[in-house]
């Protein structure tokens, strides 16, 4: 069997009204919330954030900008300030998700899932290890 990571505190969250509960708690505190497509991100002199440039060619400026942008992060950093090479990810970070889960199976129907293969994606940057075939496993 091979060495396995197991954190029986984890488990699997809704984003959508995690996410909504914080907007909400910021609109309450004031911030301006918009949903805007962005081309660029805009910086001073000092090279630091200070807005955004939509799709629509739009500026938008701001004391702070919280951004969204997931996947994308490291394009639009490339895109905003390609001579900036502090903000050039250069492998420094990677998208990804990773989900798991744990099932507890009634002992009169293992025999149904002996042999059943489990595929993972195994992701060179997640930490910890996992199985990739139902033969690495033991199922009791």
């Amino acid at each position: 069997m091979k060495d396995n990571y197991y954190n029986p505190r984890s488990g699997w969250s809704e984003a959508e009204p995690a996410i909504r509960a914080v907007a909400e708690a910021a609109l309450n505190a004031g911030v301006k919330y918009l949903q805007q497509v962005v081309d660029v991100l805009i910086f001073d002199d000092q090279e630091a954030c200070v807005g955004i440039k939509t799709h629509d060619g739009d500026e938008i400026r701001a004391k702070s900008t919280l951004l969204c942008t997931g996947a994308w992060t490291a394009q639009l950093l490339a895109d905003s300030s390609p001579h900036n090479h502090d903000l050039q990810v250069n492998g420094r970070m990677v998208a990804a998700g990773a989900s798991q889960c744990i099932v507890q199976c009634d002992p009169d129907y293992l025999h149904l899932y002996r042999d059943v293969p489990v595929h993972l994606l195994e992701m060179y940057h997640t930490r910890g290890k996992s199985p990739i075939s139902a033969s690495s496993l033991t199922i009791r």
